[in-house]
């Protein structure tokens, strides 16, 4: 993996130090708490740094466990970038607004943080295995706007339909987690905009999470712009680096497929976490065990490897 000239070269470009978070395609890894100490390990690596420069890829995961990296990476830098060559969604956008400043290319793109549950047990046909906490609001929207209900005695009416329909608990736990990505919202968009009022960042952060349509919706660096948040357009070497860097890890991940061993399982990288002397691998395995039946997860876990001895430089 050609990766060490180019970060070396970044980091001399910018003066920093840089660490690469980055997580693939595969459905089989997003951001949770078990990256968490093993990004603890990759900047313990890293000794004293002034400026901090991650470059992140990630499609999103779980909003707690994003609230956790954020503020683990406010411990070890006192100005911290975000460099995102491509994706850096959903609970990625979470990290994202803790960052001094965020540094995006044309193709970059950032997304809602409006929260997503997932279902469980028997489903009633038709009911998505993940909702979101908006869908749930919107319900209140829709019957007001395509079908003219707007009185008191339909309110209650369409509340007992979702209540029938989901466990009051659950309307509780939609809720909990609506109220819940709004709070470390707020307390990590002050990092960024530490100057601006509350009711400024109330309003960038209530446009995160209820002001698209959709949890798919990409967020250019311009709108992202536009809406306020700290954003630096990469400069075209920057741009090319932070490319050149993404497709080394992509290639690697996709290079890492291996054959079937005697259990009909197959192993491959679908994570990788470096900086400085220090990578781990995000190793999955899964079996395939039939050709007609869906590929089925057995394994997966971190590995670290102490390789490729960069020259280990103090900021």
């Amino acid at each position: 993996m050609l990766l060490t000239p180019a970060i070396l070269e970044l980091e001399q470009l910018r003066g920093s130090r840089v660490i690469i978070y980055f997580i693939g395609d595969n459905l089989s890894k997003h951001i949770d708490n078990t990256d968490v100490p093993v990004i603890y390990e990759c900047l313990k690596s890293l000794a004293s740094v002034s400026k901090l420069d991650v470059i992140l890829q990630t499609k999103g995961g779980f909003n707690s466990a994003a609230y956790r990296i954020a503020l683990l990476l406010r411990e070890y830098a006192p100005h911290i970038n975000i460099l995102v060559p491509y994706q850096a969604r959903s609970a990625g956008t979470l990290i994202c607004i803790a960052a001094n400043q965020l540094v995006l290319t044309p193709l970059s793109e950032l997304s809602p943080l409006d929260p997503y549950i997932s279902s469980s047990g028997d489903l009633p046909v038709g009911t998505p295995a993940f909702i979101s906490a908006e869908d749930i609001r919107a319900l209140k929207e829709m019957a007001e706007a395509w079908f003219g209900i707007d009185t008191e005695e339909y309110r209650l009416h369409l509340f007992t339909l979702v209540s029938q329909r989901i466990f009051p608990a659950s309307l509780g736990l939609f809720y909990r987690a609506h109220v819940h990505v709004r709070e470390i919202a707020n307390q990590l968009l002050a990092f960024q905009l530490p100057e601006a009022n509350p009711e400024t960042r109330e309003l960038i952060v209530n446009k995160l999470i209820s002001g698209y349509r959709t949890h798919d919706y990409s967020i250019t660096r311009s709108e992202a712009r536009t809406l306020g948040l700290q954003i630096s357009f990469a400069t075209t070497e920057e741009e090319r680096l932070m490319w050149d860097i993404y497709c080394a890890c992509r290639d690697y991940m996709a290079s890492s497929f291996s054959d079937l061993d005697t259990n009909n399982t197959s192993k491959y990288i679908n994570g990788l976490i470096l900086g400085g002397n220090y990578i781990a691998e995000y190793t999955a395995a899964k079996s395939n065990l039939r050709n007609d039946q869906p590929n089925v997860m057995n394994s997966a876990e971190w590995k670290n490897r102490l390789t490729w001895n960069w020259e280990p430089r103090i900021s």
